[in-house]
């Protein structure tokens, strides 16, 4: 079974200021960051059962970047919530939740 990966507006605009930011540390920087968001995003889709991490919150962290996607999942629709740097304090994200 594939689910249905949907980001909340935030989560996209997590992505958005992320990638904008590591562009502006080098050149295509940021491009590969939405592709490392993108493959997390395709392991969701096949499997959605990473680490629980708060009530029905998962957590996939990002291969090359210290960031982490929190979601959750119900039916068949995994919902990206956060996308967070791994070092934040984790009341950050669950005020968003």
């Amino acid at each position: 079974m594939i689910y249905t990966v949907v980001f909340d507006e935030d989560a996209s605009d997590d992505v958005s200021e992320i990638s904008e930011w590591y562009e502006k540390q080098r050149h295509g920087l940021g491009e590969e960051f939405i592709y490392a968001v993108e493959a997390a995003v395709f392991e969701i889709s096949r499997n959605p059962f990473y680490q629980t991490v708060y009530k029905s919150v998962r957590r996939k962290n990002l291969r090359r970047f210290p960031y982490s996607i929190f979601y959750s999942v119900k039916s068949e629709i995994a919902k990206i919530h956060v996308v967070m740097h791994a070092s934040r304090n984790p009341k950050t994200w669950k005020k968003r939740l």
